[in-house]
């Protein structure tokens, strides 16, 4: 009888400590993801960040081809006015 009380202490003993045991890796996990659950909040504000970036970049970018367009169209415009009247062919 002795025995199986002594038995059921150890074993109560075992499992305690167990259940300390998972609770410092259940700690430990909760720990983990609640810092990878911030990074990924990080990197989703990074990527909205840089995504605009990009759309800035590219609307800036359209706008300097669209300058550079018009400044090309008004030099063709004023070389245009600049030339002498063509000569009439028939005189």
């Amino acid at each position: 009888m002795w025995k199986n009380i002594s038995e059921l202490l150890s074993l109560i003993f075992t499992f305690s400590e167990k259940f300390k045991h998972h609770d410092k890796r259940i700690e430990d996990a909760e720990r983990q993801i609640n810092e990878l659950t911030r990074q990924v909040a990080q990197l989703t504000v990074d990527l909205a960040q840089l995504v605009e970036r990009d759309k800035a970049r590219e609307l800036l970018f359209k706008q300097a081809l669209e300058i550079e367009r018009l400044k090309l169209e008004n030099e063709r415009l004023k070389t245009e006015r600049a030339l002498p009247p063509a000569k009439d062919s028939q005189s």
